[in-house]
């Protein structure tokens, strides 16, 4: 469910930047900061849920302890 969910969010983003771009046909103006951030940002962003991950924060309750006894 989650998986179709994210695909499905992959494509109304690319539907309404086909959209976007096909109503304002000009070249967009790249600000200083938004290639470092379209370039880095990601890849940032999967770096701090695996480490939140390996430290075991999910933010799911933690019920290990209920399932052993």
């Amino acid at each position: 469910m989650r998986l179709a969910a994210v695909w499905l969010l992959a494509l109304l983003i690319s539907l309404a930047l086909r959209v976007w771009g096909a109503t304002h046909p000009a070249p967009v103006a790249i600000v200083s900061l938004t290639v470092p951030v379209l370039v880095f940002g990601p890849a940032l962003v999967l770096a701090v849920w695996l480490l939140l991950a390996r430290i075991g924060w999910d933010g799911e309750s933690d019920d290990r302890d209920l399932e052993s006894g």
